[in-house]
Formats: C-alpha cells, sequence, structure tokens
C-alpha cells in the first residue's frame, strides 16, 4: 500500500458569475475528458498481468478474463481519446481556451494543443479503433482479417459457462475482437499491434492529461484575486491522506461472487 497527498480547490459559484454557461460547459468537459482518460488507462493497466507467480496461478478462464478487461478498456481509451480531439477542438471549446485559459498559461503549456492535434493526426488507426470498435460495434468488414487468420489457424470457438448468466464468458468472441483491434494498429502481427496501440495511447494520454491540467490551472489564475471578498476567493485545504493499492498489486478480475453478502 502507498499513500496519496490530496489538496481540494474550491473555486465558488460567486467567482465565476461571469462565466457563460457554455464556458461552464468546457471547462466541466475538459474535467470530464481528463477524468475517463485517466479512469480508462488505470483500469488497463490494473487488467494488465505482468509475467511472474500470479500469473503462473491462474486458471485459463482467469487469464482470459483479465485479458478481456483488459482489451476492453484499451479500445474505449482509443475511442475516447479520438473524441477528446474532436471536443477540445470545437469551436465552443476552442472559445473558452482563448478567452478564460490561455491568457494566463505559458507558451509552452499552450503548445501542447498542437502537440497532442499532431500526435492523434499521425496515430492514423486511432480513427478507425474509434468507429469499428470502441464507439460502436464493428461491422463485419472491421473483423475480415481477424476472421480470417482465425480460419487459417482452424480455431475453435470455445467459451466458459457456470451456473450463473455472470459466470459465461466468449473466449473466441473475445480474442477476435482484440485481434482485429490490434491489427488497426499494425496489421503485420497481432504482438507488434499490442505493442503500438499501448506505446500510442500511453504517449497521447499523457499529452492530453498535462494541457487539461494547465488549462484549469490557467482559468483558475484569471478568477483568483485575495482583494476581493473573501466568498469569491478561490479556496484550497489540505485532505487526509489517503491508502491506495499499488498499480501492479490491484487486479480487475472478470468473474466475480455477485452473491449478496449476509
Amino acid at each position: 500500500m502507498g499513500k496519496v497527498h490530496l489538496r481540494c480547490t474550491v473555486i465558488p459559484a460567486a467567482a465565476m458569475t461571469g462565466l457563460s454557461l457554455e464556458h461552464k460547459y468546457s471547462l466541466n468537459l475538459l474535467g470530464h475528458i481528463f477524468n475517463e482518460i485517466l479512469a480508462l488507462s488505470k483500469c488497463a493497466a490494473a487488467s494488465h498481468l505482468q509475467p511472474g507467480e500470479k500469473l503462473n496461478a491462474l486458471s485459463d478462464p482467469e487469464k482470459s478474463g483479465f485479458l478481456l478487461n483488459m482489451m476492453m478498456f484499451v479500445r474505449m481509451l482509443a475511442g475516447k481519446i479520438y473524441e477528446a480531439q474532436l471536443k477540445i477542438n470545437s469551436p465552443l471549446v476552442k472559445d473558452f481556451l482563448l478567452k478564460r485559459c490561455f491568457p494566463n498559461m505559458e507558451e509552452r503549456e499552450k503548445d501542447r494543443l498542437k502537440e497532442f492535434n499532431r500526435e492523434v493526426t499521425k496515430c492514423r488507426w486511432l480513427a478507425a479503433a474509434r468507429n469499428g470498435h470502441a464507439m460502436h460495434y464493428p461491422t463485419f468488414d472491421y473483423w475480415r482479417d481477424s476472421l480470417e487468420k482465425f480460419e487459417e489457424s482452424e480455431i475453435a470457438f470455445r467459451y466458459y459457462f457456470g451456473r450463473k448468466i455472470g459466470d459465461v464468458l466468449y473466449e473466441t468472441a473475445d480474442l477476435v475482437a482484440g485481434n482485429a483491434f490490434v491489427l488497426e494498429a499494425d496489421g503485420s502481427d497481432w504482438r507488434a499491434g499490442v505493442s503500438t496501440a499501448i506505446v500510442d495511447l500511453e504517449r497521447i494520454s499523457g499529452i492530453v492529461a498535462e494541457f487539461i491540467v494547465t488549462c484549469v490551472q490557467g482559468f483558475e489564475r484569471g478568477v483568483q484575486d485575495p482583494r476581493v471578498e473573501y466568498k469569491r476567493r478561490v479556496k484550497r485545504k489540505d485532505v487526509k491522506r489517503i491508502d491506495v493499492p499499488h498499480i501492479e498489486d490491484l487486479m480487475i478480475p472478470f468473474f466475480l461472487d455477485t452473491k449478496t453478502k449476509a
């Protein structure tokens, strides 16, 4: 277990009376984008099992469940990053950034938006990941290559089932879906596709996360003024340290005991 030291910042409603509803939308949307990208990144990492004793001790169904979770989180992360780039560059949000954030930010902080846009544009597989694997269920064409590879290898359709609906896992279906997704990142080999997808998503997630944090800080600097009345001042206070598990110790399984506890 580790510890996280947090501070709570409160920007009073009274300090934002001059903010339009559209600008309040943009501020909260940036926070929402940040939250989801960070949450999906953490969930993907917590579902990835490192080689070693823990992995060796798991049964085949358990390994399949962890793989399912990891690939689902990675697919959703790819789709959310693609969507984030569209929203952050929309006229509504850009107006908020230009008027409320950028005037209080350094040039290198503002340049992260250009870097984010450049990286997303360079990552050509993101559009297909969003349209065919993350935000929509795939059409036949998105899965064709994956299905053909499985057919060539004469892979059977396998699934696990127990006494409850929650104990069913269609293993081959998940493998077909995961394979189709990573082939978008690198069509030569699924292993190369996994590596490319993870490296690209980690890099782009970091860029957009840092950009959003500095934008919110820029907005905060624009509304804080120690000379104004107390109810309009930005307030900060320390929060009690919280115990947190190490990310390598955290495991998000697919199979769970869903019985109601006595």
